[in-house]
């Protein structure tokens, strides 16, 4: 089955927020225990001084490092001018490793890794992340490692991708219901489709509908 342009309607390619090194993810680590604790960031020499680094230069460095990755915002001219975009899901959108059995808000609200994706660029409210794992549907325009932009919603058209949660497992396909259950269509010839019979039905939900993809540029 070829793509249908209407179901991605809101494709982009965007560069998401790139992983830190251990050093930097420390340093992010301080800055939003500061936060929690005293109300506002440390100054760059408080920094320093923390991790026992010789000047606020090496500060500077990881900071500008993390702030190109995607992780911060510095203001300039302040001493204690840094805001982590991880610390509001108002700057980007949830990614979640894989859909859990639980609440899904909760999963979302205790996410981790918040991309740095610029508000209403994808349709839907409360969007979550997955990173897509495997090729089953390269056919569609979805390739292993790209981000799936997720709209929470319990039930989808048939046809509409969706991702799914299998008891502990969770997939990106197609949805169709039939008359003995539903259907999850691969879009990769390789791949198998899934069929679920009605008896096992209720162990399957749908936790919601494609809006979008987001692919690193190479």
């Amino acid at each position: 089955m070829s793509l249908n342009t209407a179901d991605l309607s809101s494709i982009v390619l965007l560069v998401p927020v790139q992983a830190l090194t251990p050093t930097q993810s420390n340093l992010l680590a301080f800055i939003r225990s500061q936060v929690a604790v005293n109300g506002r960031p440390p100054t760059h020499d408080e920094m320093a001084i923390h991790f026992g680094w010789k000047s606020s230069f090496t500060v500077r460095q990881h900071l500008a490092l993390i702030e190109k990755k995607g992780a911060l915002v510095r203001e300039r001219g302040k001493a204690r001018g840094i805001r982590s975009l991880q610390q509001s899901r108002e700057n980007g959108i949830p990614l979640l490793g894989t859909i859990p059995a639980g609440p899904l808000s909760e999963a979302i609200e205790s996410a981790d890794e918040i991309l740095a994706v610029p508000p209403g660029m994808f349709a839907g409210k409360h969007l979550f992340a997955l990173r897509v794992n495997g090729d089953s549907m390269k056919c569609a325009g979805i390739h292993d490692g790209d981000i799936a932009v997720i709209n929470p919603q319990p039930e989808v058209r048939d046809g509409e991708i969706a991702a799914i949660l299998q008891q502990d497992d969770s997939t990106l396909k197609r949805v169709y219901r039939t008359s003995s259950g539903l259907f999850l269509k691969a879009e990769n010839p390789d791949s198998r489709d899934i069929p679920i019979p009605a008896a096992e039905a209720e162990n399957c939900r749908i936790a919601g509908r494609l809006v979008g993809i987001i692919r690193q540029k190479i």
